[in-house]
């Protein structure tokens, strides 16, 4: 099983290495700074000993012995053999520290060099210089030196600190990161607990909105707006399914009553007459229900079909309900659409212009209003809706039907259907010259349909 990292960690993981970056940067930088530094402090020291040096010196090449200075101890003086020609006392002994012919060539710059003595033990950094010399017509050299151990040991010591410096920024932003990390997660943690609590009855209520994180707080209140929708739709299915089991309960009476009337019947006809009658009453329910199921039923899935084909399966089941029925199709074979789109939405359009038209012609009228949109008016040349049903007539179990008949569904769940899809359906016209319901329905020119 892969290992899978908290986010905290990742962050403080993110952290360190970015602090690791810097230390690996920032180090060899810094320890080449030191380095340079403590180059020139040898090299000022080293200048500074030489001038007092100089003031020390005789015509003839030799050191006044009255005018030694302290801090100039480690002083030679070699004549153009490249011998001692004289020494302070601390170099007493000490062969030649550098070497004449390569002064001559260094010129007036002077010639530096390491120098680690074994009697006494001491690491120098000496410098050598062109020395003209009275009644010698070739030069010698000025040589002074300072003790490079303290350099050294300051060097080592500060770059000792730079590095134990680097380490501790490091586990420094590793501690914060951390301390950091935890506390803007602590309301992520705190909605996850109250997220856990939340049960269907809770949707309504959503998630509490974090005072001081803005990112949260967008993320809060776009889950909050999801639990609203969440809230909204499952009240008006469980509506939707109590009010369904309800008045589902007449019809299905019915069909008892009927059923028991038909065993009871002892004429052949009465019979016949009771069966046909549970038949008819079967059928509406059983379309009732699939209707339902449709409604709140799987959206995510359908028939991707051509849009002249589609409508051309529906003009040939329409005509079976009224066989006049006059179709205008879409002949635009780009555009496809969902067939079980068509058929949630279409259906109870003309199954109740057929219904409710009087008997007079009924017509759907397909066409593409935009690339992406179908709009099918469906016609019948009828008395129109009496008063106050058109207000009604979209909303659900509303039928100028008897109750028993359990219907009322067909106009609420095609407007349902046809919005969850992202499109509508809306009364157009409802007068003396009859009753107009248009649909309006997404497809798609590139071949992949929208589905309910």
């Amino acid at each position: 099983m892969r290992f899978r990292w908290s986010l905290r960690w990742r962050l403080v993981a993110g952290a360190v290495a970015a602090g690791l970056a810097f230390s690996a940067a920032f180090g060899p930088v810094a320890t080449w700074r030191v380095d340079q530094l403590e180059d020139q402090a040898v090299s000022s020291a080293l200048l500074a000993r030489l001038d007092l040096a100089r003031g020390q010196l005789l015509p003839n090449g030799f050191l006044d012995a009255h005018r030694t200075n302290p801090r100039v101890s480690l002083v030679q003086v070699l004549g153009p053999d490249g011998r001692v020609r004289s020494t302070s006392s601390s170099l007493a002994g000490i062969p030649p520290l550098v070497d004449v012919a390569q002064v001559r060539r260094a010129g007036v710059g002077g010639l530096r060099r390491a120098v680690a003595l074994k009697n006494p033990d001491v690491d120098l950094e000496v410098v050598g210089v062109p020395l003209a010399i009275r009644g010698s017509a070739a030069t010698g050299a000025l040589v002074v030196g300072v003790d490079a151990e303290g350099f050294l040991a300051a060097r080592e010591e500060l770059l000792g600190l730079l590095w134990i410096g680097l380490v501790v920024v490091v586990l420094a932003i590793g501690a914060v990161a951390w301390a950091l990390a935890g506390r803007a997660l602590r309301t992520v943690g705190a909605l996850t607990e109250e997220a856990e609590a939340i049960s269907v009855s809770d949707l309504g209520r959503g998630l509490v909105m974090p005072q001081h994180d803005a990112e949260l707080s967008r993320l809060v209140a776009a889950l909050n707006r999801m639990l609203a929708r969440l809230d909204a739709s499952f009240t008006r299915e469980l509506a939707m399914s109590a009010d369904a089991s309800h008045r589902l309960r007449t019809p299905l009476a019915t069909l008892r009553g009927e059923a028991e009337l038909a065993l009871s019947a002892s004429d052949p006809d009465e019979m016949r007459r009771a069966l046909s009658q549970i038949l008819s009453d079967a059928d509406h329910l059983a379309g009732l229900i699939d209707r339902l199921l449709t409604s709140v039923g799987d959206r995510t899935a359908g028939t991707d079909r051509p849009l002249p084909d589609a409508m051309a399966e529906l003009a040939e089941r329409w005509r079976r309900l009224r066989p006049d029925l006059a179709v205008e199709p879409v002949d635009d074979e780009a555009a496809r659409v969902d067939l079980v789109l068509l058929h949630a939405v279409l259906d109870p359009l003309v199954e109740n212009a057929v219904e409710h038209g009087e008997r007079s012609a009924v017509r759907v009228l397909a066409r593409l209003s935009a690339p992406n949109v179908l709009e099918v008016d469906v016609c019948d040349l009828g008395g129109g809706m009496p008063p106050g049903v058109a207000e009604r007539a979209f909303a659900a179990w509303f039928s100028t039907k008897p109750a028993t008949k359990g219907g009322g569904l067909g106009l609420w769940l095609a407007r349902e259907a046809a919005r969850a899809a992202g499109g509508d359906v809306v009364l157009v016209r409802s007068d003396g010259s009859g009753t107009v319901v248009r649909a309006a329905l997404p497809v798609s020119p590139t071949g992949r349909s929208a589905v309910l």
